[in-house]
């Protein structure tokens, strides 16, 4: 479960990449963790990591029925498709 501290910060920030595994696959956690961010963040960026190797569509193809608008699949150790998530992050967030 998400702690007291992280979910304020959540609430309070402009957005909240959330980075889940995609060898692991969606997980119960994975739901009830989803819920609790979609009724307290603004925007959520769905990072779907360790999907090097892995096709791209299939790695991220459970992960929709968590219901994001943004989907990522990723390798954080390798860092591809980080530039790809991090366009997607900028160009949501209101200018100042």
């Amino acid at each position: 479960m998400i702690g007291l501290q992280s979910l304020a910060a959540a609430q309070e920030a402009e957005a909240v990449i959330w980075m889940v595994d995609g060898r692991e696959g969606l997980t119960v956690t994975d739901q009830n963790l989803a819920r609790t961010l979609r009724s307290n963040c603004k925007r959520i960026f769905l990072a779907v990591n360790k999907c090097e190797g892995l096709d791209e569509n299939l790695a991220l193809a459970e992960f929709h029925a968590l219901g994001f608008e943004h989907l990522q699949a990723i390798s954080a150790k390798r860092g591809s498709g980080i530039p790809g998530l991090m366009d997607a992050l900028l160009s949501e967030l209101p200018s100042k």
